[in-house]
């Protein structure tokens, strides 16, 4: 029957034992093979997948164990480095909340924007800081320079 998706039929959660999607050997071979699938190759590239993605792809049960995609990448791959300006998914609730990720964020978004000096975020918009994902940590702050002086005084 070279027609059907057996690989789909194999994957679905009818065809797993009740314990399967705790194993995190079992989580990362579903991660693997949907990387595979959707030509992942590195971090960043995991910034283009959606949760949605995952869930239609038949992950609904091993993101069950997370509280967010990047939850769950993290975990899985703890081997490689997840720069979170880098994969845009969506954090764990209260990650924006820790000033230390605040503040990591900031410091990667000035090194991509050679902000080298205090005055060089004059030129920064505040849109700009939101687009690159920013704007949880901007909505806790009346303004950008509000911000910046409460993270890094």
């Amino acid at each position: 029957y070279p027609e059907h998706d057996w690989k789909a039929i194999l994957n679905s959660e009818v065809q797993r034992s009740k314990n399967y999607w705790k194993d995190l050997n079992n989580q990362r071979a579903f991660f693997d093979d949907f990387a595979k699938t959707h030509h992942i190759s590195q971090p960043e590239d995991w910034r283009k997948i959606s949760y949605r993605q995952i869930v239609d792809n038949g992950g609904a049960a091993v993101l069950r164990h997370y509280s967010s995609l990047f939850s769950a990448l993290k975990t899985l791959y703890p081997e490689l480095e997840w720069n979170t300006n880098k994969v845009r998914t969506r954090m764990p609730q209260k990650y924006w909340k820790d000033q230390n990720n605040q503040r990591k964020f900031l410091t990667e978004f000035a090194r991509r924007h050679n902000i080298n000096d205090v005055n060089d975020w004059s030129t920064v918009k505040y849109s700009t800081v939101v687009n690159e994902g920013g704007g949880s940590i901007l909505r806790q702050y009346s303004t950008l320079h509000k911000a910046l002086q409460c993270l890094f005084p």
